[in-house]
């Protein structure tokens, strides 16, 4: 299918004027007032905290425009309803409303979900909340400059599609217009909304659906599930990949075929995507001053794949016994020779990694068990479990009478890991076939938090693939293939983008003499983006010097790399409606894991100021793109913007030292924080050189290059078959979102493409309504929902 930029043949001059003259209504309806301004930030600061939440607990964070365009919309009709106010709120001043919501609402992606809080834990940096205020406003502000001279390119050039974008401009054109084809329109976007809310309800606040439905079948031996080969009963994707077309739809099932399909598989089978070390943590603090005697043991049980990537399940091994041939079983045995008397926990964690025993003897459990100590919230629950603990293990004669249940509040958890045991599947517990209170006394539950048909407890498993462990290798060539399809696709339109930022010197006066657009009078001013640029640029620089002892022309690279990754991001999400926020920061962390090797702030923290602009930077192109659709002033929604930042800089960054007051509760079971778990898990790697990259990561960069670039070189010099080619974007984006969700985007691609082919009329009234509808629908019932999880656990 072609772009609708190949199909329309009108210049863009004459786009722009036919725009003006038939879109285009500034000038007749109020739009910056006041009250869709404060509307905008008070609704955007309070879904600001709801994503700040959710980043924390899931890595993700929710679009709220459309909830925004409907609650708020639903708010003004009730007040006018009971004579509160007097006016209609308009169109256009939705328009403002919502775009003030949307730049407060995304605060959390400048770093509060991921770069922030994986410098604490890496360094135990301490940060100041009205330092760490400035420095997120100024980022967010860096991007919202950023995209003026985008604007134009993607939106009225190059007439991109903005997936994502649609649905809030349909559902403001439908929610204001009359007429027959308007109210059709309305009654199938208002019937898909419903179907998406009740689908959420049922999916994610009653939980009769479940998550993913996972098909049983494996590639090279391993599970669909394990490759994010699952389907996600959910409409968001579908929605966005009917409005993506079907050339992006292609794509995305090739990028998730050749990463998910085949790469993945064999990369896992050859043991160079691993996993994470399987691991104990006891469910109590071991008690204080601990005493054990001589002849007291721990038997520590380790099981490991050998002959195939996963390990055999309980099922299979009744089926066929054979398989637990292929299975590699150690058990370790840590005897205490004589009397020991430990005050607290490190006197602990060093006898059990020591290399001999008290009497000299080779300790098994060194160089195969690793024991540390972790600091996190008590709960209720465990003050049960201690009382229980205690009487079992003064029974025993294990503790002595001294030993006194702790204060509440923190504790410290004894925490036993095989990190050798990362390649295939592994297995570690505590058999049962060993006294129960020395288990008890080091804080252990042998009954508690598994399977009560497994014979040994409790147990740790750490399967093969997964998200987090096949991205961890694909980002590389994903993000590479991105950025230069991205940045060459831009070099190529060096003549528009020559004339934008020509118009820089006639904003300034320089030349009185250049012929001026249709929409100049209305257009954000090149100016600003010249003043905003350098001043924030400059102000982001000596902020990374201030804050965090960044050589400032590591400062000032890192503005001028922001500026072309935003411009990929910026395209990223006009094309399929998903910012790569992560691919983002994690090439500037690969650039400076060569400039700077070691520097973790520097690493984390030019990482944060590129994929925040860059988020900031699409987002306000999307906005734009929406006050197009709807005839919108652009200059005067990009103002409401800047009060849109202020107010989520405000509220959320002093929210988030509320919610995390100690950077030990990050990582953990209450803010698992898995945004920044990566981030600090690429700057460790990072840390050490490229030589640590994952193996064969290298190669798949050096091939995604000469992908992307040879892609966009053929789109150039053949047009006519650019509909045919994949498209570097949707491939890159696949290989950084999970299988599922690049399956979704090409499902409702195809599917949108079939009724096109098919129902020529019908798909071209009811396709965009009704994707937009199902967007819309489960996205406000997800803000809700998130929102209610957030106040709960807050309060």
């Amino acid at each position: 299918m072609a772009d609708d930029s190949q199909a329309d043949l009108k210049s863009v001059e004459e786009r722009d004027l036919e725009w003006l003259a038939t879109v285009y209504r500034g000038d007749k309806e109020r739009d910056l007032t006041v009250r869709a301004v404060v509307a905008g930030m008070i609704f955007g600061g309070l879904m600001s905290l709801s994503n700040l939440y959710v980043g924390l607990k899931s890595g993700w964070g929710l679009g709220v425009d459309i909830a925004a365009v409907v609650v708020i919309f639903a708010v003004f009709k009730t007040l006018r309803g009971i004579g509160v106010v007097r006016r209609e709120f308009g169109l256009l001043e939705n328009t403002m409303m919502m775009t003030v919501t949307v730049a407060a609402s995304w605060i959390s992606s400048a770093g509060l979900v991921s770069a922030v809080p994986a410098l604490t834990m890496l360094t135990g940096y301490t940060f100041v909340w009205w330092k760490l205020t400035l420095f997120i406003a100024v980022i967010l502000y860096l991007g919202l400059f950023m995209a003026i001279p985008l604007k134009r390119q993607m939106i009225q050039v190059d007439n991109l599609r903005f997936p994502a974008n649609i649905p809030t401009g349909e559902t403001l054109l439908v929610m204001y217009s009359h007429g027959g084809d308007a109210m059709k329109k309305a009654v199938s976007l208002g019937i898909a909304g419903l179907f998406g809310a009740i689908l959420a309800g049922l999916r994610d606040g009653l939980a009769w659906i479940p998550g993913l439905l996972v098909l049983p079948w494996r590639i090279g031996g391993v599970a669909l599930a394990k490759l994010t080969l699952s389907f996600e009963p959910s409409l968001i994707f579908i929605g966005i990949g009917a409005i993506c077309g079907i050339k992006v739809g292609l794509s995305m099932l090739l990028g998730l075929v050749l990463n998910y399909g085949i790469l993945a598989p064999c990369l896992i089978n050859a043991k160079v995507i691993k996993h994470d070390p399987p691991k104990i943590a006891s469910i109590v603090a071991p008690y204080m001053p601990l005493t054990i005697d001589a002849g007291q043991a721990l038997s520590i049980k380790l099981d490991e794949s050998a002959e195939r990537p996963e390990l055999p399940t309980p099922k299979e091994l009744k089926t066929d016994p054979t398989l637990a041939s292929g299975v590699t079983t150690r058990v370790l045995r840590y005897t205490w020779t004589r009397r020991k008397v430990y005050e607290n926990l490190a006197g602990l964690e060093h006898d059990l990694n020591a290399k001999t025993l008290q009497d000299g003897e080779s300790n098994p459990l060194h160089d195969v068990i690793n024991a540390s100590v972790l600091s996190s919230e008590a709960n209720p629950i465990e003050r049960l479990i201690r009382e229980m603990a205690t009487t079992i293990c003064s029974l025993h004669g294990v503790i002595d009478a001294s030993g006194m249940l702790p204060e509440a509040g923190r504790v410290e958890r004894l925490v036993l890991e095989a990190p050798t045991a990362v390649e295939w599947e592994a297995r570690l517990c505590l058999p049962k076939d060993q006294p129960g209170e020395i288990v008890w006394s080091l804080g252990f539950n042998p009954g508690a938090g598994v399977d009560p048909k497994d014979t040994e407890q409790p147990t740790a498993t750490r399967s093969v693939g997964g998200f987090r462990n096949i991205s961890f290798w694909s980002l590389w060539p994903g993000a590479t293939i991105l950025v230069v399809g991205g940045l060459l696709s831009l070099a190529f339109q060096w003549r528009s983008m020559g004339r934008t930022f020509a118009s820089i010197f006639t904003s300034f006066g320089g030349k009185r003499n250049v012929a001026k657009g249709p929409l100049d009078h209305i257009e954000i001013p090149m100016s600003w983006f010249v003043v905003g640029f350098l001043v924030t640029g400059v102000l982001a620089t000596v902020l990374l010097t201030w804050l965090f002892s960044i050589h400032w022309w590591m400062g000032a690279v890192a503005i001028v790399m922001t500026f072309f990754l935003a411009a990929v991001c910026a395209r990223a999400g006009a094309e399929i409606g998903l910012n790569p926020i992560g691919p983002m920061g994690k090439v500037t962390q690969l650039t400076y894991g060569a400039l700077a090797p070691g520097n973790i702030p520097a690493n984390l923290m030019t990482a944060g100021v590129t994929a925040g602009a860059a988020c900031s930077c699409s987002d306000t192109v999307g906005n734009l793109k929406v006050g197009h659709m709807v005839g919108a002033n652009p200059r005067k929604q990009f103002i409401s913007q800047l009060f849109g930042v202020l107010a989520g800089a405000l509220l959320a960054v002093p929210v988030y030292f509320i919610l995390v007051p100690d950077a030990n509760e990050l990582g953990g079971d209450k803010y698992p924080a898995p945004s920044a778990l990566v981030w600090m898990g690429v700057a460790k790697v990072l840390s050490k050189g490229f030589d640590s990259l994952p193996s064969g990561a290298l190669t798949a960069v050096i091939v995604a290059f000469a992908a992307g670039v040879i892609i966009v070189i053929v789109d150039r010099l053949f047009p006519k078959i650019k509909p045919y080619t994949p498209s570097p974007a949707a491939l890159g984006m696949s290989m950084t979102m999970q299988g599922y969700t690049a399956f979704a985007i090409f499902l409702g691609a195809m599917i949108a493409w079939i009724l096109e082919k098919k129902a020529a009329k019908w798909s071209e009234m009811y396709t965009i309504p009704i994707a937009s509808g199902c967007i819309a629908g489960e996205s406000i019932m997800a803000v809700i929902l998130a929102a209610l999880d957030a106040l709960r656990h807050i309060h």
